[in-house]
């Protein structure tokens, strides 16, 4: 009797426990990450209150690699959404804002590996950092979209699908391709998105 008013209570106990990795900077109150996941370097990802991630994500902040150390800073803030498979790998700094929504399959780096022909096999050269990554508050990423190293999206960034981001755009922007351009430009004072060759 007792059992059976006390079990839908163990299975959410059980629940948030297994959907809460260990050992992070940071993991704020009822953020979730839904297994199966992948870390590296928790000491360096800080997740905030109320964000979920979603399962098969992959979250590196890079602290050792080739027998080199590295002080990644990996930050997601409060009440973000990270899709299935995404891939976040940090060796500098990445910061995604509060808000943001990522879709599944999303890929955001601030490194690339070297490749220099005369330095070896490319997975043993070195990594290099291109710059740090910040993802705005309350932007949207689309499916399959990439953000490449040293890009900064303002506030209310929206990207679409399959997107690859080079370069960095200003707040209320809507980009798209392969270079990413700006599509769209959101207008406070007439609350709408307008063809950017109007505003």
């Amino acid at each position: 009797m007792i059992w059976n008013k006390m079990r839908p209570y163990l299975v959410k106990v059980k629940r948030f426990l297994l959907n809460r990795p260990h050992g992070l900077k940071k993991l704020g109150k009822d953020a979730l990450v839904v297994r199966p996941w992948r870390f590296q370097g928790r000491s360096h990802v800080e997740i905030g209150s109320g964000s979920a991630i979603m399962p098969g994500c992959n979250i590196c902040a890079v602290d050792q690699y080739a027998g080199k150390s590295y002080d990644p800073s990996l930050s997601i803030g409060n009440s973000v959404y990270i899709g299935h498979y995404a891939f976040i790998a940090a060796l500098d700094s990445i910061v995604i804002g509060d808000g943001s929504a990522l879709s599944e399959h999303v890929y955001i780096t601030d490194f690339f590996h070297g490749f220099e022909p005369d330095k070896g096999f490319i997975m043993e050269q070195d990594l290099v950092s291109k710059g740090p990554v910040k993802i705005g508050k309350n932007c949207f990423l689309g499916y399959r979209v990439a953000v490449m190293p040293n890009v900064t999206l303002g506030d209310w960034c929206v990207v679409g699908a399959n997107s690859v981001v080079t370069k960095s755009f200003p707040p209320y922007s809507m980009i798209a391709g392969s270079p990413a351009r700006l599509i769209k430009r959101y207008s406070v004072e007439r609350r709408s998105w307008e063809n950017a060759s109007q505003s």
